[in-house]
């Protein structure tokens, strides 16, 4: 295994890495170059990122972003790389050549003295997470899964068939209260992106949109205009996405201004619900489930679409009732060399109890924002 120090898209292996990407065993957006391209370029801080590539000799077979430890004192955890960005980290492979990959992976590990691999936001029931389980049990390394939670799916092929519906009838019948709403305020139009030339419009709406409300400089500051790395990110992979047709992106107008808009990008016959943003001012009219739900039926007259994965924690209640599809993600702590135990073990606790301080800095915020609010 070779370490391309975080630029595996700037090699001269560019089109072999692609190639890989279309034939995957699995497919992931976040994984791939054109994503990975811009990432890399905005989004590594301080992060000492090494990208490891597997080949056999002529082409890529698989290859995985790791962050290494750094200093003299840190432990010797490495962990696939996910930023801030990225919802899922399962990487490209190549059919049949799992065994030589994941020997590529631990030998590096291992000649770098790592004793445990942490690997968040890994989907729990994959065909590349089910290759490295079989692995890891073939090859006694102990492993464990960590805050492994249920992300809502749209599970197309399920709702075309009528096993599953989109959205409860109350639900239904509340979009369509607050349609007949929004109606009497003006012309109200959805629209999907399909011209090209509108792509800096709509990128520069969706800031607005987002900066606009809760997660804007009054709130979280969590808006990707808030921060110029995660800004440029963002332009740059909605620009390529649309020139990629792995583009899809859904808008709610009133009289012909954005009031919600919904980014996703697509990878194969999957989808990945980036992010929604909605103007505040029409709240409570409640355009955010309205763009959602439009765009669900938009996706549902896709025939080559089988799923959309929520890229939620589980949390979102809109997504949980309207999809009603699972997909559990979760993080694996693996430990390096094989029968060991006592890093993973330890490991373990400090991940769980990472997982619950956010939780209660998130449960937090959230009641000091709800008594705000009622206190208005």
């Amino acid at each position: 295994m070779r370490d391309a120090g975080g630029r595996p898209a700037a090699e001269p292996h560019t089109q072999t890495r692609e190639a890989l990407e279309e034939n995957s065993v699995e497919r992931n957006a976040f994984s791939e170059s054109w994503l990975m391209l811009a990432a890399e370029a905005h989004l590594i801080d301080d992060e000492r990122i090494h990208t490891l590539v597997s080949t056999d000799g002529a082409d890529i077979v698989g290859l995985l972003p790791v962050r290494a430890p750094r200093g003299v004192l840190a432990l010797p955890v490495a962990t696939v790389w996910a930023h801030r960005h990225a919802f899922e980290t399962t990487p490209p492979l190549r059919e049949g050549a799992a065994e030589a990959f994941f020997d590529d992976l631990f030998g590096w590990l291992g000649r770098h003295r790592i004793a445990v691999l942490r690997w968040p936001r890994l989907p729990l029931e994959g065909n590349v997470t089910d290759m490295l389980t079989q692995y890891l049990r073939r090859t006694g390394r102990k492993f464990s899964i960590v805050a492994g939670h249920p992300r809502p799916l749209l599970d197309a092929q399920a709702v075309r068939s009528g096993q599953d519906q989109v959205a409860s009838h109350k639900r239904r019948r509340k979009v369509e209260r607050c349609r007949r709403r929004l109606m009497e305020l003006g012309t109200l139009t959805f629209r999907s992106f399909d011209e090209l030339p509108d792509a800096d419009q709509w990128a520069a709406d969706f800031l607005r949109l987002e900066a606009s409300g809760w997660k804007g400089e009054t709130g979280t500051r969590t808006a990707l205009a808030c921060r110029e790395p995660d800004r440029l990110f963002f332009l740059r992979v909605f620009k390529t996405a649309a020139r990629k047709k792995r583009l899809l992106a859904y808008c709610l107008q009133l009289d012909g201004h954005p009031i919600a808009m919904a980014i996703n990008f697509r990878s194969g016959e999957g989808v990945w619900a980036y992010k929604t943003a909605y103007d505040q001012r029409y709240a409570r009219y409640g355009p955010g489930a309205m763009v959602e739900v439009d765009g669900t039926f938009a996706m549902l007259a896709d025939p080559t679409i089988r799923w959309v994965d929520s890229c939620s924690d589980g949390d979102n209640e809109l997504l949980r009732e309207i999809w009603p599809g699972r997909r559990r993600v979760g993080e694996m702590v693996i430990a390096v060399r094989p029968g060991s135990w006592a890093g993973v073990a330890s490991v373990f606790i400090f991940a769980e109890l990472e997982r619950a301080a956010r939780a209660l800095l998130k449960k937090a915020y959230w009641g000091v924002k709800g008594r705000r609010s009622r206190n208005r």
